[in-house]
């Protein structure tokens, strides 16, 4: 008999619950340009094919990297085969950047005149983010987006990266580079 109502009361849970509304991605941008919904499927559209085609680029740069490592290690060295491998990654890359640029100028060209106009106002404003983020490094500006200790900046010999408002950011410090971790000489 309990089995039987356990039974029913589970088997009524999943109507029970409601699903969570999962905002859109991307609205500041949208905003910001004033992308129509058809601008946006098409944009996320050349994304999405370029991120596909990406995953697996990498998936071989990954499998050739580790055919350069069993080549180092073998005795004797065997020159060709790691030259093969290592114009093999060069390709990889320049296929890629050349891809991505291709993205980046179809994401463009989805864009009106008046977008592209509110776009150049964006790449101006980026120039500025070095001089924001010394500015928030010095406390000149507020840092709105602050991690806690440990989570984020310099932090006891380690370097730690926090992208601001919701970006991923590493929960442990890494090693300093040897050139940051040394006293400066002239």
């Amino acid at each position: 008999m309990r089995l039987v109502v356990f039974s029913l009361l589970t088997a009524s849970l999943p109507a029970q619950i409601l699903p969570v509304p999962f905002p859109r991605p991307f609205r500041e941008i949208e905003q910001f340009l004033q992308l129509t919904r058809e601008q946006m499927d098409r944009i996320n559209r050349n994304s999405a094919e370029f991120d596909r085609w990406n995953r697996e680029k990498q998936l071989r740069s990954f499998t050739v990297s580790r055919e350069i490592a069993e080549e180092t290690a073998a005795e004797p060295l065997n020159p060709s085969a790691l030259g093969l491998r290592y114009a093999e990654l060069e390709a990889i890359r320049r296929e890629v950047t050349d891809r991505e640029k291709k993205l980046i100028a179809d994401n463009f060209a989805v864009l009106t005149e008046a977008q592209k106009v509110r776009f150049k106002a964006l790449e101006e404003a980026i120039k500025l983010q070095p001089v924001i983020d010394e500015a928030r490094a010095i406390r000149l500006l507020a840092n709105d987006c602050a991690v806690p200790a440990g989570f984020g900046g310099v932090i006891r010999g380690g370097l730690g990266f926090s992208f601001p408002c919701g970006g991923i950011g590493t929960p442990f410090p890494l090693p300093l580079p040897n050139f940051l971790s040394q006293p400066a000489t002239r």
